[in-house]
């Protein structure tokens, strides 16, 4: 395969066809990532818990591995998300409960979040509690497809084999740091580089707080500062 994708490439260039080129490049880092790349990975049946789409685009998708965890295709807030992950088990057992976005009581802070700043009645993804935690299914089609892919990959969790991605995105606060850190489970954490708190489980990050303010990317902005099979290495290296 790869001397095909070469050899093509190698002709693209000739002809002075940079689309093609360009393509083709693209499919050669994809085709890396899934055969070449990924067998870097110390544990490929890990279960991701992530607060936004960090994890499944990160590792899942762009590795191609199963999503063994429900956290695809959505995001929830820095509170929500801490209840989720201290109690996971318990709200992981419950059902979805679809409602109206301005019913949620994350709503205001999630709205403050300038990337999700806008008017309620343009929220077309559906909207889902479990308990007093939302989830904003901001990649489903319909309610109908994220119930069954949240309970389908929800069905593949390993509770024994857990790791927890957060990125501070929706508070400026110190004390939700230190509440992340009292997760008990191994973490991954991305905070802004003025973060005054130190550990070998948060990744400070110059320009985060600007990323945050104007709604950026996080996925292409963490990978272009770090390797991310060395990421996930260190978290599953943790005890």
């Amino acid at each position: 395969m790869m001397d095909k994708l070469d050899t093509i490439q190698a002709i693209a260039r000739y002809l002075g066809n940079r689309t093609l080129m360009l393509k083709l490049r693209q499919l050669r880092a994809k085709f890396i990532d899934k055969h070449i790349r990924k067998r870097q990975f110390k544990d490929l049946s890990i279960s991701i818990i992530s607060n936004n789409c960090w994890g499944s685009m990160t590792f899942y998708q762009r590795f191609g591995i199963k999503y063994n965890t429900p956290t695809v295709g959505l995001f929830i807030s820095d509170t929500d998300f801490m209840k989720l992950c201290r109690n996971l088990r318990y709200y992981l057992s419950l059902d979805l409960k679809f409602i109206k976005p301005s019913m949620s009581p994350a709503f205001e802070e999630v709205q403050n979040w300038s990337i999700a700043k806008t008017d309620v009645h343009d929220y077309s993804f559906p909207v889902a509690m479990l308990d007093d935690v939302t989830i904003w299914f901001m990649h489903a089609k319909s309610e109908e497809d994220a119930m069954e892919k949240w309970e389908r990959r929800k069905r593949r969790m390993s509770y024994d084999n857990i790791i927890v991605k957060w990125s501070q995105r929706y508070t400026q606060s110190t004390d939700i740091v230190n509440e992340f850190l009292q997760i008990p489970y191994r973490k991954l954490g991305f905070v802004d580089k003025e973060c005054p708190i130190n550990s070998t489980e948060l990744y400070k990050i110059d320009g985060w707080n600007k990323l945050k303010e104007d709604g950026g990317d996080e996925i292409s902005f963490v990978s272009e500062r770090f390797n991310v099979i060395e990421l996930i290495n260190h978290a599953c290296s943790q005890k």
